[in-house]
């Protein structure tokens, strides 16, 4: 029992309902559940930001070995870049509930990770009319 808590999501509480079990059970806030944290207003904004700090790290980690590297094809960094990153990218995603600003977030870091894979800058994308459509689909 010591170890059980309880979480109210949704609609508000009252303190008379934060002591089931005669206070035994204790409420929290929030909690963390396979990794990923549960807000009661089912944010995950914490988490989306967690994994694009870890993902960048991940990310820099490989960048001058493999993605800058001219001695692997487009093929194999793709293959290196959906194996490492994007695991560690959205690992945790089946529990968020991912708002539309979580997911703009984590696209516009996924296109700058991708467009760097290309060594297709940002100015560059522009001055030769590159879409983001079509970074996609290289």
């Amino acid at each position: 029992m010591s170890k059980i808590k309880f979480m109210a999501a949704g609609a508000s509480i009252v303190d008379a309902d934060q002591t089931p079990l005669d206070g035994v059970v204790d409420h929290v806030e929030a909690f963390l559940y396979l990794g990923c944290h549960v807000m009661p207003d089912a944010q995950s904004s914490f988490d989306v930001s967690r994994r694009v700090a870890a993902a960048s790290g991940a990310f820099c980690t490989l960048r001058e070995s493999v993605f800058d590297s001219d001695d692997f094809s487009i093929a194999i960094k793709r293959i290196v870049y959906g194996v490492t990153f994007l695991a560690v990218l959205l690992y945790g995603s089946w529990s968020w509930t991912v708002r539309q600003r979580d997911f703009h977030r984590l696209e516009y870091f996924h296109l700058q990770c991708v467009r760097s894979i290309l060594k297709l800058n940002r100015g560059r994308q522009i001055e030769e009319h590159i879409s983001s459509l079509q970074i996609r689909e290289i």
